[in-house]
């Protein structure tokens, strides 16, 4: 038995688990989460789209490599656009993404080449 307030060490003294703090305030708060730093809002580039899928899922770079198939380091480096994917990753890219970010082109030459 404890000294202090004469209950046994096995025993844990009750908490208020079921007394809300505020039981008189009635209020809910909503509102948008803040968007995190960084966060591209219009993503020009194939590395700011998959930046953006990544955040909006709540991936981290190296989930998002392995989704795909590549070394974590150049997911980091499509996202700073230090370079970019080659064509190869395209497929796995798009499927990660959901929708084809690359513009369809305007010639019949740029269409068939998006094609392949």
């Amino acid at each position: 038995m404890s000294k202090l307030n004469g209950t046994s060490d096995l025993e844990t003294p009750s908490a208020h688990t079921d007394t809300p703090a505020l039981p008189f305030c009635h209020l809910i708060l909503k509102g948008r989460k803040p968007l995190p730093q960084g966060y591209p809002v219009d993503p020009n580039s194939l590395g700011e789209h998959i930046k953006r899928r990544r955040i909006d899922l709540g991936l981290t770079q190296r989930e998002v490599a392995r989704r795909i198939g590549v070394n974590p380091w150049t997911v980091a480096n499509w996202e700073k656009g230090n370079n970019h994917p080659a064509v190869w990753f395209l497929p796995a890219i798009i499927r990660f993404l959901g929708y084809d970010p690359l513009p369809a082109g305007e010639t019949l030459t740029e269409r068939i080449r998006t094609a392949r």
